[in-house]
């Protein structure tokens, strides 16, 4: 572009195209808050005068307003009003005096205390006042070392919390008259501290069918999966199996309980067949399980078990509920059973018993054997008992369908 093209340069290094108007100023805008133009058109006047507008503007309104207050006072006590003071601001030669503002007197004993505080603040005030950097950095550091890990949050009192549910105790009797004592957690969110009816059905199941799944002079191994109070593993040890390995969550609590289930019913040439592990659906067992034992002497060695081979029978007690777990459940179950079918032996196959304790959720219970069949299993239905009882009679929902017992083979296809 051409030089003769700009008129001239306007000052803030702004440039002004030629034809601009430049004589037109921009229009200032108008401050849109009210308070602001009137500190505007104030704007020169001293503080005295400011303060004297204000006072003048606002005596008619506070002056009846103080009149009603003391009115009201001296009609409730019987008193008159406490005394008054006439407020004046000084400014230079020109004095305001303002409306008479009520002050009610204070005693000896809240004069002195403010006296006391006051004092004690300036002591803290200037104690700190004459610290340095570093002595602060130092006072800092050492705070922090006095603390806890938990920022000295303040610990619970011992009744703070309710004490926890004492473990329960229920005695079932077998077919053939063993009494036994099957040991509950008190409380576990995993609901270890239920026996439920189909853990019962599931044991009876076995006792009537034992010749089937144990047949003599036959070597038949168990694997137990979510076993709560280990009732079933239990009635498989009773009844003839050669090895049951009874899992659950690998809880310190669960593990104990059942532990202490095996030492109570198993008499001491059975207790070697029952095994406590802890196993997490979806994984697999290891294949060899190293028992502690002791030797003639008392000394301390050890056996390995294996269980390489795979499972016979494993066993699925009221597990279906957990919908989430289906899957995983499955991938245990494929993982552990036995591959191959021996001639004189059971087929390796699964026993799934359940009830339905949600009624609206039968299908999504129910879900579980749809799953088994899209990955191969074969599902029968071997068992339907509607007198089974309820594992929680308060729950809301169809006593019938809460109160029935499902139970399921599955074999490999």
């Amino acid at each position: 572009m051409a030089a003769e093209e700009y008129e001239e340069v306007v000052s803030g290094g702004g440039l002004k195209l030629k034809g601009s108007d430049l004589g037109k100023k921009k229009k200032k805008k108008k401050k849109s808050s009210l308070s602001t133009s009137m500190l505007d058109k104030e704007k020169g006047k001293n503080y005295a005068e400011l303060a004297k507008s204000f006072i003048e503007s606002s005596a008619s309104l506070s002056k009846q307003k103080l009149r009603e207050e003391g009115r009201a006072m001296s009609m409730e006590g019987g008193k008159e009003p406490s005394s008054s003071t006439t407020t004046t601001i000084q400014d230079g030669d020109d004095a305001v005096t303002g409306v008479k503002i009520s002050r009610v007197e204070k005693t000896r004993a809240e004069i002195k205390f403010e006296e006391t505080q006051k004092m004690r603040l300036l002591e803290k005030v200037k104690k700190q006042a004459l610290k340095t950097h570093k002595d602060r950095v130092a006072d800092f550091n050492l705070r922090l070392e006095n603390q806890s890990e938990h920022f000295d949050i303040p610990k619970e009192p011992a009744n703070f919390r309710p004490p926890s549910p004492e473990p329960t105790l229920i005695q079932h009797t077998t077919c053939n008259g063993t009494l036994l004592q099957i040991r509950l957690v008190g409380a576990h969110p995993l609901w270890g501290h239920v026996l439920y009816p189909a853990a019962i059905l599931l044991s009876r199941y076995i006792e009537h069918h034992s010749h089937h799944l144990f047949p003599l002079h036959q070597s038949t191994t168990v694997l137990e999966l979510g076993a709560g109070g280990g009732l079933p593993g239990l009635t498989c040890v009773l009844s003839g199996a050669s090895l049951v390995v009874t899992t659950d969550f690998p809880d310190p609590d669960l593990i104990k309980n059942l532990q202490l289930n095996a030492d109570k019913n198993l008499p001491d040439s059975l207790r070697h067949r029952l095994i406590v592990k802890g196993l997490k659906w979806g994984m697999k067992l290891e294949d060899e399980i190293v028992l502690p034992k002791e030797d003639e002497g008392g000394r301390g060695c050890s056996t390995t078990v294996s269980t390489s081979g795979g499972f016979d029978l494993i066993l699925l007690s009221d597990l279906v509920f957990n919908h989430s777990e289906h899957h995983s459940l499955l991938t245990t179950c494929e993982q552990s059973l036995r591959a191959t079918t021996t001639p004189n032996r059971p087929t390796p196959s699964l026993l799934v018993f359940y009830s339905h304790h949600r009624p609206w959720c039968v299908q999504a219970d129910e879900q579980f054997f749809h799953i088994a069949q899209q990955r191969g299993w074969l599902c029968s239905r071997i068992i339907h008992d509607q007198n089974a009882g309820l594992a929680f009679p308060n729950d809301s929902g169809d006593p019938a369908i809460r109160g029935t017992v499902h139970g399921w083979q599955l074999t490999r296809s």
